[in-house]
Order: C-alpha cells, then sequence, then structure tokens
C-alpha cells in the first residue's frame, strides 16, 4: 500500500508539469525545483523511513530528481546561465531552510546534538549537489551531439549517482542510517529510477510545448 502512494506522489509531481509547464514555463520549473531541493532535505530517507519489504524508501529520491529535472528543462529552454542561477537559488534555498530549522529546533527543545547532525546533513547534501549539478552541466555541454533524450536520462543517472555518492557516505557516517545503508540506498536508487523514467517522458511533452510555441513565433530550435 505505501507504494502506491509514491507511484501517485511521482504521477501528481510530473502531470503538473506536463499539464501546467506550457502556462506557466519557467515559473513553474523554478517553484518545483526550490521546492523538490528543500524538501527533499527535510523528508529524508534518514528522518522519515518509508520501510517496503527488505528495502527502505523515502520522498526525497523523488524530490531529488524532480530538483535535478528542472536544472536539466532550464538548461536546455533558457540556458546554462539560466540553470546555474537555478542551482544557486535552490542552494540558497537550502541553506535558509537549514539555518531556520536549527534555530527554531534549539529555540523550542534546547540543544540537543541532533540538531547540529541534521544542520550537518543540510551541508552535506549542498556539497554533494554542487558536485552533481556543475558535474551534469558539464556532461550536457560535452555530449550536444547526442538526443537530447537520451541525454536527460544520462544526466540525471550522473547527478543521481555523484551526489548519492557523497551524500549517502558522509551521512552515513554522521547519521544512524549507518545500520540500513544497503536497503536505504537501494531503495532510494529505485525511486529515482522509477522518476527518471517519468522524467524523460515529460520532457518529450515539454518538447512539443516548446516546438508548438517556437513555430508560433517562427523560431528556429537548435536542438
Amino acid at each position: 500500500m505505501k507504494i502506491i502512494f509514491l507511484l501517485l506522489l511521482i504521477l501528481i509531481l510530473y502531470f503538473s508539469i506536463g499539464i501546467f509547464y506550457g502556462k506557466f514555463k519557467k515559473d513553474l520549473i523554478y517553484i518545483l525545483a526550490i521546492g523538490g531541493a528543500v524538501n527533499s532535505n527535510i523528508f529524508n530517507i534518514s528522518s522519515y523511513p518509508i520501510y517496503i519489504g527488505n528495502l527502505i524508501f523515502g520522498v526525497d529520491s523523488i524530490l531529488y530528481t524532480l530538483f535535478i529535472f528542472c536544472i536539466i528543462i532550464i538548461y536546455f529552454y533558457f540556458g546554462k546561465k539560466e540553470a546555474v542561477n537555478l542551482t544557486h537559488t535552490s542552494i540558497i534555498s537550502i541553506l535558509f531552510g537549514a539555518i531556520i530549522q536549527l534555530i527554531a529546533s534549539y529555540a523550542t527543545f534546547g540543544f540537543e546534538s541532533e540538531f547540529i547532525s541534521t544542520f550537518v546533513s543540510f551541508l552535506v547534501s549542498v556539497f554533494a549537489t554542487l558536485c552533481a549539478v556543475y558535474l551534469m552541466l558539464y556532461f550536457l555541454e560535452k555530449l550536444k551531439h547526442v538526443n537530447k533524450f537520451v541525454l536527460c536520462g544520462l544526466a540525471l543517472l550522473l547527478a543521481s549517482i555523484v551526489n548519492s555518492t557523497i551524500y549517502f557516505s558522509i551521512v552515513a557516517i554522521t547519521s544512524n542510517l549507518q545500520e540500513n545503508f544497503i536497503p536505504a540506498i537501494l531503495g532510494s536508487y529505485v525511486g529515482k529510477i522509477i522518476s527518471m523514467i517519468f522524467s524523460v517522458i515529460c520532457f518529450i511533452v515539454i518538447d512539443v510545448v516548446e516546438k508548438k510555441r517556437l513555430k508560433r513565433n517562427n523560431i528556429k530550435l537548435d536542438r
């Protein structure tokens, strides 16, 4: 039953992009990207684990993949500079949320070491995200000749591997995740792979919308 809720979340998020992108375009992508980046750190697999069989899932795998997908959309249709701007805006939002959470937790419960651990996990996420996104953008720039839908899937996979390798390795050491490291990382990748599939499908829908818009305005699509 729990897996149904995760699938519903994926469907709602990606159907929302497919339906509303034509009207809201960059505004919609910015909202989803920042929301995905921030909430993937709050509702992460350590704090909100979802046990399904022998695997541990978290909504963060879905939200983070959505965030990376939004960066890719901005890159293809608004340029690399705008993609970098969105990345930095999201990073600042994560840091802002981390500081607010730390202050609110201390003000409510007093000092506890777990609050520091949570704050550090936010910082690790920021570092892992910067590494993942910058490497992904470099990858996208170098392989411009590749079919963009294939490139989208490969870019999502690359960013996911880089982020997960850095984030899970460090957080597993500093939290109780080390006890369930393998089930957690496997569950995370299952969630990410499903989200990647929906991302590519959604990308195809967005590309159709963009081609129609450019055709109406007599603008040639480069890729």
